[in-house]
């Protein structure tokens, strides 16, 4: 599946200009000195050639013993690497809620959480897409992690077109970690 995502994501870039480029790793690299720093060097490189870095995990190589397992703590790791000023974990419900919205539909949408710590007990397990492995408690430890580093975190709805667009402006969408 990985060339036809890294497709996806030079169409989307394209219309920007933009070119894109697929950097592996696993934990193994992210916690090690040198090979956390090469990857660095090689993402900063890239990022002044004007190129947009696509990171996933090395899953060809990667042994459990050495894998980050979940692409929002990845996510977290790589905005740390590159120094990010932002990460955004995009998703299929609108950011986190005081409860569940798929069986409370008074489910209230929360704008902004100082600490992470603290909603820990709001974020449940792997929803019922069946397509994530973590769901919002690996959003909410990617965010503990990020924040921790001094990164700011969004969570929102990944299947809004302008989601990007729309958080850049400073619009109220998802939760600010």
């Amino acid at each position: 599946g990985q060339p036809q995502l890294m497709r996806r994501w030079a169409d989307a870039f394209e219309v920007h200009k933009l070119s894109v480029a697929q950097v592996l790793v696993t934990h193994a690299d992210l916690a090690d000195r040198g090979r956390f720093i090469n990857a660095r060097q090689a993402m900063m490189h890239l990022e002044r050639r004007g190129v947009i870095t696509i990171a996933n995990e090395n899953d060809t190589v990667a042994t459990d013993e050495i894998r980050v397992g979940d692409n929002d703590n990845l996510a977290a790791h790589i905005a740390s690497l590159i120094d990010a000023d932002l990460l955004i974990l995009l998703t299929n419900v609108a950011g986190l809620y005081n409860a569940n919205p798929e069986t409370h539909t008074d489910a209230k949408r929360i704008s902004l959480v100082p600490d992470a710590k603290a909603v820990t007990h709001l974020a449940g397990k792997a929803g019922s897409s069946g397509l994530g492995v973590g769901g919002m408690q690996t959003k909410v430890e990617a965010a503990q992690a990020a924040t921790s580093r001094g990164i700011p975190v969004i969570i929102a709805h990944g299947e809004d077109p302008n989601i990007l667009t729309r958080i850049m402006e400073g619009e109220d969408v998802g939760t600010l970690f």
